[in-house]
């Protein structure tokens, strides 16, 4: 259950990151300022990737407690279908 929430929540935070969500904040928290990114700079997909994962890594409060939530949930049911 994690990995399946990790891996959403990853790919998510990438494709947020990858369609132009506002980072300025999110570069001061990592030691970068805005206007050192600004025009002309290469932010690649590399780049784009480690923001996510920063983004990907604040959100583990949120996580966290739906996977807790979410596991009983999902051993019921393979216990189930495991007859």
């Amino acid at each position: 259950v994690h990995f399946c929430l990790s891996g959403i929540s990853l790919v998510s935070c990438y494709l947020a990151v990858r369609h132009q969500l506002p980072m300025d904040h999110l570069l001061e928290l990592v030691g970068k300022h805005p206007e050192e990114t600004a025009e002309g700079s290469h932010l690649g997909a590399g780049s784009s990737m480690v923001m996510a994962f920063v983004l990907h890594k604040a959100l583990m409060p949120l996580r966290v407690p739906v996977t807790v939530a979410v596991t009983p949930l999902a051993a019921g049911i393979w216990k189930c279908l495991g007859r």
